[in-house]
């Protein structure tokens, strides 16, 4: 049970850590297609 609620945290900080780089990537898509329209 203590592992677990070690690993729990872990978890939840790799999943915030795919979605601010997934914001990221989509933004910086974003940006380049917005570039390439001007």
């Amino acid at each position: 049970m203590l592992a677990f609620s070690e690993l729990k945290p872990k978890i939840f900080y790799l999943q915030v850590k795919i979605l601010v780089l997934a914001q990221v990537m989509l933004s910086l898509v974003y940006f380049i297609e917005c570039e390439d329209a001007e």
